[in-house]
């Protein structure tokens, strides 16, 4: 009789099967590498929902309350930060209200100089020189003065500031003072080098941006103003918004501009994936993009006849440097509707002395006090790092300080760092501009840089501004709650402030709030 051999299990430490010996655990080597696949597995699979969901996403559901009305009387000034913002976004109200002999005058801050892949295309060239670029500059000009002809509005109502592209960030942060003009990385130069141009060969300077504008409001008087939103993704966009907004503050501190004379909405160009769908879709309706609908931003609409909406799209294909590259999402913006954005002031009301006490807790922080709602959870990089996803800010003030509180998504950590940078608004000298960038890590660290003109930036020491102790900056951080105290004495005799918040993660910058106007409460 024949017996099959059977193999029996082996116990790996003592060679021999022996009963009653368990087999041993995995080792740990096995274990790492089983976790390690395992988060990678879902790292992709995160990686591939989001992919989809940006290459074919869905238009949120919104409907708008209000429509916009011109009235015979009205004066409109648009401002755009590159030649085609102003036909993009604005294109059916210019049309319109030219068809209706309201008068339109256009600001358009920089030629859009340093799109290199424009120029690759225009010059049939891998190798793009400053020069070509300027010549890009020249081009594009052209583009707009047909494009808005096309819409009605004449050339001597188009007005071009000649700023360098990609560069107003540099002006508004680091350049500010004219003896110090920033060089564009683009065209090589440091003042403009454009025939056409509001002020022939104006430094590259935020005091000389600040002033044209400033000079132009004043001159136009408009009733309506149309500038990019704060939260636009392009920074050209969102500094243009920070300019004019200094300019209309500075003009009605000084008694030039009355506030109550002026109205501003805000649009959107660069948002993610948006505008959802892409292509032509003339008959369909725009809407604002997800991630700004839960912002504290009115919406309003202006709804666009047939007639109107051609003439809008008529006006986007006379940008042919720009069609040639992206016309699929140029053309995304002819429909049957544009919306613009009121953006409310945040007022930081007055409250008892020591009631808020800079602690980490939101506890003692009363109702129906200034705020502003941010995006959530709109980008990757943000769902997954909710300590840097900055969900609202809250604004108060006491006698002594400006408090804010920042809440978070995620429990706040140290490998966050988080930057609140305030530009008062006056209160200061002529030609002088001061910042305050505080740098802030949790739990209690906090960094103060204080700037003038923009000539640089002076480390003011850990927290402290001054010697006096209500000069002192206070900070806590606890659980999803950041608050902090920022002494009123600071900020000279202005109630008016500019206020950016940002999370960073090392040198990537994860999440901010965009800059928000805020007014202290007497």
């Amino acid at each position: 009789m024949a017996f099959a051999e059977i193999q029996l299990p082996r116990n790996r430490r003592l060679g021999t099967y022996q009963p009653g010996v368990r087999r041993p655990a995995r080792s740990r080597g096995g274990v790492t590498f089983y976790l390690k696949r395992t988060a990678l597995t879902i790292a992709a699979v995160m990686v591939v929902v989001f992919g989809f969901q940006y290459t074919f996403p869905t238009p949120p559901r919104f409907s708008f309350d209000r429509v916009l009305s011109l009235s015979a009387s009205d004066r409109i000034l648009v401002v755009a930060p590159h030649c085609d913002d102003e036909s993009l976004a604005t294109g059916g109200l210019i049309a319109k209200a030219c068809s209706r002999g309201i008068p339109v005058t256009t600001v358009i801050v920089t030629n859009g100089d340093g799109f290199t892949l424009a120029a690759e295309d225009r010059f049939h060239s891998l190798r793009v020189t400053p020069q070509k670029l300027i010549e890009l500059g020249r081009v594009r000009q052209e583009e707009s003065l047909r494009a808005l002809r096309t819409l009605g509005v004449p050339e001597d109502h188009v007005i071009f500031l000649c700023y360098p592209d990609r560069g107003l960030s540099h002006l508004w942060e680091d350049h500010w003072d004219k003896e110090h003009p920033y060089t564009s990385r683009y065209t090589r130069v440091s003042s403009s080098p454009y025939e056409r141009c509001f002020r022939p060969g104006t430094r590259y300077a935020g005091e000389s941006l600040a002033g044209d504008l400033m000079t132009i409001i004043a001159n136009v008087r408009p009733s309506l103003i149309f500038l990019p939103h704060p939260n636009d993704a392009h920074p050209d966009h969102s500094t243009a918004y920070c300019f004019v907004t200094y300019a209309l503050q500075c003009l009605e501190e000084h008694g030039v501009l009355d506030p109550n004379g002026v109205k501003v909405f805000t649009y959107v160009v660069h948002r993610g994936n948006w505008p959802a769908p892409k292509g032509l879709n003339i008959k369909r309706g725009l809407v604002p993009p997800a991630g700004l609908l839960r912002t504290d931003t009115n919406w309003v609409e202006l709804p666009l006849d047939p007639i109107l909406a051609r003439k809008k799209l008529l006006a986007i294909l006379e940008y042919k440097s720009q069609t040639a590259i992206m016309r699929r999402y140029m053309v995304s913006f002819a429909r049957s509707n544009e919306f613009y954005g009121e953006i409310p002031v945040i007022k930081a009301e007055r409250v008892a002395d020591g009631s808020i006490v800079i602690d980490g807790s939101a506890r003692d922080w009363p109702g129906g006090i200034g705020s502003f709602n941010n995006t959530v959870g709109d980008a990757l990089i943000r769902r997954v790092e909710a300590p840097a996803d900055i969900a609202r800010f809250y604004v108060a003030r006491d006698e002594a300080c400006l408090l804010v509180r920042v809440d978070t998504r995620g429990n706040s950590t140290s490998r966050v760092t988080y930057r609140v940078h305030l530009h008062p608004v006056g209160g200061c000298p002529p030609g002088v501009r001061l910042r305050y960038d505080l740098e802030l890590k949790p739990p209690g660290y906090v960094r103060v840089v204080a700037r003038d003109d923009g000539r640089g930036g002076t480390p003011a020491g850990d927290g402290q501004l001054g010697t006096s102790p209500r000069a002192m900056v206070r900070f806590w951080a606890s659980g999803r709650t950041l608050e902090l105290g920022v002494p009123v004495e600071i900020l000279g005799t202005s109630r008016t402030i500019l206020i950016n918040i940002e999370s960073r993660v090392g040198d990537i910058r994860v999440d901010q709030t965009g800059w928000q106007l805020l007014r202290l409460c007497p």
